[in-house]
């Protein structure tokens, strides 16, 4: 195509053909080569704080969701440490999740051990006693799957740091519904942390010099950290960011891993 044998003009350029071999070259075809999403742990037993965890041990089972949601987006898939990042049995690492490519200007992308209609691998969070009555329901943490449209107007318009202000401003009424803001409340942080996650992760990859990477491959890594730091707390000003803002929130619905769970 970048020879001159494009017959409608207009040509991608080299980086976009080089993205599209780039997924290509990540096509897992599962007819061959199976691969496995890693178990999730309990959440009592990813989350190291002891104090939030004896806290979790009697809370309800939205509030766990919020946090199970949380712990997941923020620590488990993604990091912005180092030395995990750098560690082969790194959550993230080994459900190749946490990547991206020097030349992306968008990032973010679907376990790539996930098919169609597969994606339910979700953080547990029930207790025990609460397993058998979930499952006489037909329910458990991997319940919240449905055809769900969020209102991306308001996400774009508003961003996550201002609907999650708000969210903190009216929490409702009734201890129920205190119970569901506060698990979106906690779910949101998550999202926020995710991409923040990868703007570590950009300016990780750029200032990697073992890494053979082009001054202009460095400079976009560079850009893509600070539109990610942007995005996690003002709303999305320019069409990059906001097209940014929908993926994150696309790849997390369609994997499950943003979900409410009916229980």
């Amino acid at each position: 195509m970048t020879t001159g044998g494009y017959s409608p003009g207009d040509p991608p350029s080299d980086r976009v053909l080089c993205l599209l071999d780039y997924a290509f070259q990540q096509w897992n075809d599962q007819w061959f080569k199976r691969r496995e999403m890693p178990k999730f742990p309990h959440l009592l037993k990813a989350l190291l704080d002891e104090k939030t965890n004896s806290s979790l041990q009697n809370a309800t089972i939205m509030i766990r969701k919020g946090w199970a949601v949380k712990v997941s987006l923020g620590c488990l898939l993604t990091t912005d440490e180092t030395a995990k990042l750098e560690d082969p049995a790194f959550f993230g690492r080994k459900a190749d999740i946490f990547n991206l490519h020097p030349d992306e200007l968008i990032v973010g992308r679907m376990p790539p051990c996930f098919s169609l209609g597969l994606g339910k691998a979700v953080m547990p969070y029930l207790r025990e006693d609460e397993k058998m009555p979930a499952f006489f329901k037909g329910l458990s943490e991997a319940a919240g799957m449905g055809h769900v449209i969020p209102d991306f107007e308001t996400l774009l318009q508003k961003g996550l740091g201002k609907m999650i202000e708000e969210m903190n401003a009216n929490m409702g009424e009734t201890e129920k519904q205190k119970e569901f803001v506060c698990s979106c409340i906690l779910a949101l942080e998550g999202v926020q942390k995710y991409i923040k996650n990868f703007g570590f992760l950009a300016g990780y990859c750029a200032q990697k010099s073992d890494f053979a990477l082009s001054e202009a491959q460095r400079s976009n890594l560079k850009k893509v950290r600070l539109k990610k730091l942007k995005t996690v707390t003002s709303q999305a000003s320019l069409i990059t960011l906001h097209i940014q803002v929908v993926l994150i929130f696309l790849v997390l619905f369609a994997s499950q891993l943003f979900r409410a769970c009916r229980l």
